[in-house]
C-alpha cells in the first residue's frame, strides 16, 4: 500500500476552517439563546439577528478571538500528532479560558434583570462553544489518525543508528498493525565515516536491516543537515548503542530545524532518572526533545514586556546613557559605539551595539576575547565593563528584534567555529534568540577563552530546557545583583 506524505499546510487550514465554523455556530447559538432568555419570541429571531449590529460584529470578531486563543496555545503546531484525549482536554481548557474572557468583555457590563443571569450566560457561553468545537475536532482527528494507522498517511522520518537496537525498533515498526505514521526514508550509519561506508552497510545488514535496498543508508553523521533538506524530514529517531552515546552531541548539533520532532531511544539510566516523557511510538519509549518549549502565548508576553521595558529603561537611563557616551568620547579617540557582527537566532548574523570600551584597532587580524588584565581596554572602559554599562546600547537590539533581554550570549562566527569543533552541541543555542544577559553570564560570568565558553555552555543548555517567563524573571534579578556588586569584567 502506498503511503502518502501529509500536507501540513492543507491539514492545518482544514482545522482552522473547522474552528472558524464552530465559532460562528456557537456565536449564533449563544446570541439566539440570550435574546430568547430576554423574552423575545422565536419567530422574531431572524429579524433581530439581521438588524443587531452587535451580532454582526460578533460574526467577524468572535472567530478571530477563538483562532487567536488556539494559536497562542500551539494547537495548530503539531497538526498530525494529535490524539482524541488531548483534543478533549485542550479544547476544554481553552474553551473555559475563552469563555471567561468573553464573559468579562461581552456580558459583565450589560444590563441584566437578575444576578443569576450571570451564571446562566456564562454556562450558555461555554456550552455553545465547547461541544460544537470538540465535535468538529474529534471528527477531523479521528479521520487523520485512522488514515495514519491504516498506513494511508505518513510523514518522512529519519532513523539515526544502525546497531542491533536500531534494527530491532525498525522491525517493530514494520510489524506493527497500527502505524504511527513514521515513513522511514532511510537511516544514518554511526561509528563509520565516508571512507568505510561499505563496512557500515555490511554491519547494518548483519544487525537485521533489509538487504534488498528498500531501507537505504543515506550517509553518515556529517551528512545529516543535507539529508534533512533533501528528504524533507519531519521527525528523527535517534537510536544509539551504549558505546555510541558520545555521538549524541555531534548528532543533535545538526538537528537545528524548525518544528523538527526529535526522539531518542533511552537507556535504563535515563528511564530511572525520569528523562523519558509519557510518549511512545510503536510501543517503544522515547525521550522527546523540544528546543522551543516556551508556548507562543509566553513568547508574545515576553516580547511585549521586553518592548515596554526597553522603552521605559531608555527614558529613565537617558542621563546615564548621555553621560556614558560623553565619557567614552573623552576617554580616547574613536567612535562612541562599537558595532560587531554576531550570530543570532538560527545562525543568522546581525550587528550588536555596545559602548566602545577598547582603544580603536584593538583587533588587527585575529579576534581576541577580553580578560582581567587586558591592555586594550580604556580606563573608563574598565569601569563600564565592571558595571555592564557598555551593554546598554543593546536595548536597541532588543527593540528591533534580533536580541532578547534574556538568552544565551551571541558570539562571533570565528569563536563559534572553534567551539563547535570541540562541543558540536553548542549550535543548539541557535534555537533561541540571544540575549543581553543569560543564565551562563550570571552563574559563570564572562568567558576569556574557548574552554571557558564551553564550560559556560552547560548553563545555557539548562536555560533552554527550562525556558519560561519565570526563569527569565529570575535571571534578570540575578543580573541586577551582579551589576550592583560590580562583578562584570
Amino acid at each position: 500500500m502506498t503511503i502518502q506524505k501529509t500536507n501540513k499546510i492543507r491539514l492545518r487550514w482544514i482545522y482552522i476552517s473547522a474552528d472558524t465554523l464552530a465559532a460562528l455556530i456557537s456565536w449564533l447559538i449563544f446570541f439566539s439563546f440570550r435574546k430568547i432568555h430576554e423574552g423575545f419570541a422565536l419567530s422574531q429571531l431572524v429579524d433581530i439577528l439581521l438588524s443587531d449590529i452587535n451580532f454582526l460584529y460578533g460574526l467577524f470578531f468572535i472567530p478571530l478571538f477563538w483562532l487567536l486563543l488556539n494559536t497562542l496555545t500551539n494547537y495548530y503546531r503539531l497538526i498530525y500528532h494529535k490524539s482524541r484525549m488531548q483534543d478533549i482536554t485542550k479544547t476544554f481548557v481553552v474553551a473555559f479560558i475563552g469563555t471567561l474572557i468573553l464573559f468579562f468583555l461581552l456580558v459583565l457590563d450589560d444590563y441584566i434583570g437578575n444576578y443569576i443571569d450571570y451564571y446562566v450566560y456564562f454556562i450558555a457561553l461555554f456550552l455553545s462553544y465547547f461541544p460544537v468545537d470538540i465535535i468538529f475536532r474529534l471528527i477531523l482527528t479521528s479521520s487523520v489518525n485512522n488514515r495514519i494507522h491504516q498506513r494511508k498517511l505518513g510523514f518522512n522520518t529519519l532513523l539515526i543508528g544502525n546497531g542491533p537496537k536500531a534494527a530491532q525498533i525498525y522491525q517493530h515498526l514494520l510489524n506493527e498493525k497500527r502505524s504511527s505514521g513514521n515513513l522511514l526514508v532511510g537511516y544514518i550509519a554511526l561509528g563509520s565515516t565516508k571512507h568505510d561506508a561499505a563496512n557500515s552497510n555490511k554491519l547494518s545488514k548483519e544487525n537485521g536491516f533489509p538487504k534488498d535496498g528498500n531501507f537505504p543508508c543515506l550517509g553518515q553523521i556529517e551528512d545529516i543537515e543535507n539529508i534533512l533538506k533533501i528528504y524533507k524530514i519531519e521527525e528523527v529517531l535517534i537510536i544509539t548503542e551504549k558505546d555510541e552515546n558520545q555521538l549524541l552531541g555531534p548528532i543533535l548539533a545538526q538537528l537545528i530545524v524548525n518544528h523538527l520532532i526529535i526522539k531518542i531511544a533511552p537507556d535504563t539510566e535515563s528511564i530511572l532518572l525520569g528523562a523519558v516523557h509519557s510518549y511512545s511510538v510503536f510501543n517503544e519509549p522515547f525521550i522527546l526533545l523540544s528546543y522551543t518549549s516556551m508556548p507562543i502565548w509566553q513568547k508574545c508576553i515576553k516580547r511585549f514586556w521586553e518592548l515596554i521595558f526597553c522603552v521605559i529603561a531608555g527614558i529613565f537611563l537617558a542621563p546615564i546613557l548621555i553621560y556614558t557616551a560623553w565619557r567614552v568620547k573623552k576617554s580616547s579617540p574613536g567612535p562612541i559605539f562599537y558595532v560587531q557582527e554576531r550570530l543570532g537566532l538560527h545562525s543568522k548574523p546581525f550587528h550588536i551595539y555596545k559602548f566602545r570600551s577598547m582603544y580603536i584597532n584593538a583587533e588587527k587580524d585575529t579576534p581576541l576575547l577580553a580578560n582581567d588584565s587586558d591592555q586594550r581596554v580604556t580606563p573608563f572602559g574598565k569601569i563600564m565593563r565592571k558595571y555592564r554599562l557598555d551593554e546598554l546600547p543593546q536595548l536597541y537590539n532588543v527593540i528591533i528584534g534580533n536580541m532578547a533581554l534574556v538568552g544565551p550570549r551571541p558570539e562571533r562566527e570565528y569563536f563559534v567555529k572553534q567551539i563547535a569543533k570541540i562541543a558540536p552541541h553548542y549550535r543548539l543555542l541557535f534555537n533561541v534568540k540571544p540575549g543581553i544577559t543569560s543564565w551562563g553570564e550570571t552563574q559563570y560570568g564572562y568567558a576569556e577563552n574557548v574552554p571557558q565558553m564551553i564550560e559556560r555552555l552547560k548553563y545555557d543548555l539548562i536555560y533552554m530546557e527550562n525556558i519560561s517567563l519565570l526563569t527569565d524573571f529570575k535571571i534578570l534579578l540575578y543580573t541586577i545583583a551582579v551589576i550592583f556588586r560590580g562583578e562584570g569584567k
